[in-house]
C-alpha cells in the first residue's frame, strides 16, 4: 500500500502541522506513514568551521535528537510505526525528490510556512515546488488545526464533466473527507465573458448567449449528476459566479477546511489560476490545500544517484 508522506518543517521547536495531520490521515486511510526532515542547522556549521571531525559529531548529535524529538512526538499522536528519513543537507531537494520517485506517496503532506514577501522573491518556498514538480496529490496545511467536522471543498469543471482530473480531485475529496470527517462541498466557478468585448462586439453576442439564471441552473444540474455519481460520503453542491480565483477564495473564507483542485502543467494561464488560487488561500486564511495532479502529469524531476 502506498504511503503517507509528511514533509516537515526543519525547526526542532516547530508545532510541526502537517506531521500531526498526516498522522491522522493516515491512521484513518489505514496507510503506511513516513517522515522525511532536513535537520540542516547553518549555524552550528559555520560555528564549527572547517573541523570535519568535530562536525560529523555535531551532526550524530543533531540527527540523534531530531530521531528522539520525533519518536516521542509520534508516540503522543498514537501513529504506530512509521519510516523517519533524516537528512543533513544544505540543499536538500535531490533527496526529497528521490525519496518521493521511490516511494510514490499516496499523499504528500507538507507545512505552508508563512514566509516575508522578500523571502519569496529570493526563494521559491518548498510547498510551491512540490505542488509544481512532485508527481503525486500535496496537502499544503496552514498551522490551524482542523474543526470536528471540516468543509472538503471539491473545485471541478462541469465543461468537462469526463475529465479524468474531475474524477481525480473528487475521489481524493470523498477519501480526505472520510479521513477527516467531513463534508464535501462541489463547487464550480461560473466566468461571464467582460462586459467590455460584450459592447464592442454590439448585439451579436448578447443575443447568443443564454441569460445568467439559465446558465446557472444548467451548471447546478451538471454538478449535481456529477457528485451524485463519484462522491460516496455526505455531500452538497454550490455554483459560483466570478473570478476563479477570487470566488473560491471568498468560498473558502464561508466554509472553512480544505480545497481540493487540479493543477495541469501545462499552460501559463491555468498554472497562473492555481498560484493565485491556492496563494490567497494559503496566505491570507487559516484552510487548507490540496492539489491533485492530472492523469497525464509529467514531473520534470529524474532521479539522481548523487
Amino acid at each position: 500500500m502506498k504511503p503517507v508522506l509528511a514533509v516537515l518543517d526543519p525547526d526542532l521547536r516547530h508545532d510541526q502541522p502537517a506531521l500531526v495531520k498526516a498522522v491522522q490521515v493516515a491512521k484513518q486511510l489505514h496507510c503506511p506513514l513516513q517522515v522525511y526532515v532536513n535537520c540542516w542547522d547553518a549555524p552550528t556549521v559555520r560555528a564549527i568551521g572547517l573541523d570535519e571531525e568535530r562536525l560529523q559529531k555535531a551532526i550524530e548529535a543533531l540527527m540523534t535528537g531530531w530521531e528522539r524529538h520525533l519518536n516521542a512526538r509520534l508516540d503522543e499522536l498514537g501513529a504506530g510505526d512509521v519510516e523517519l528519513h533524516l537528512v543533513f543537507e544544505m540543499r536538500d531537494l535531490p533527496f526529497l525528490s528521490n525519496l518521493v520517485l521511490d516511494i510514490e506517496p499516496r499523499l504528500l503532506v507538507v507545512h505552508a510556512r508563512d514566509t516575508s514577501l522578500l523571502q519569496r522573491l529570493t526563494i521559491t518556498p518548498l510547498h510551491w515546488t512540490l505542488i509544481r514538480k512532485a508527481p503525486c496529490p500535496v496537502l499544503c496545511v496552514s498551522d490551524a488545526p482542523w474543526t470536528r467536522r471540516p468543509v472538503v471543498v471539491a473545485a471541478v469543471d462541469v465543461d468537462e464533466s469526463e475529465s479524468p482530473l474531475n474524477t481525480a480531485i473528487l475521489s481524493q475529496a470523498d477519501a480526505l473527507a472520510a479521513a477527516v470527517g467531513g463534508e464535501v462541498h462541489g463547487v464550480h466557478v461560473v466566468e461571464y465573458p467582460d462586459e467590455t468585448l460584450i459592447t464592442l462586439s454590439e448585439s451579436e453576442l448578447v443575443v447568443a448567449m443564454p441569460s445568467s439564471a439559465e446558465v446557472l441552473e444548467e451548471k447546478r444540474a451538471m454538478l449535481a449528476s456529477l457528485l451524485s455519481q463519484q462522491v460516496r460520503s455526505t455531500h452538497q453542491y454550490e455554483v459560483q459566479e466570478g473570478n476563479p480565483a477570487s470566488a473560491l477564495a471568498s468560498y473558502m473564507e464561508g466554509h472553512p477546511g480544505i480545497l481540493v483542485m487540479g493543477t495541469v502543467y501545462r499552460g501559463p494561464v491555468k498554472r497562473l489560476l492555481l498560484g493565485s488560487t491556492a496563494e490567497r488561500i494559503l496566505q491570507h486564511s487559516q484552510n487548507d490545500v490540496l492539489v491533485v495532479k492530472a492523469y497525464d502529469f509529467q514531473t520534470p524531476w529524474h532521479r539522481s544517484e548523487d
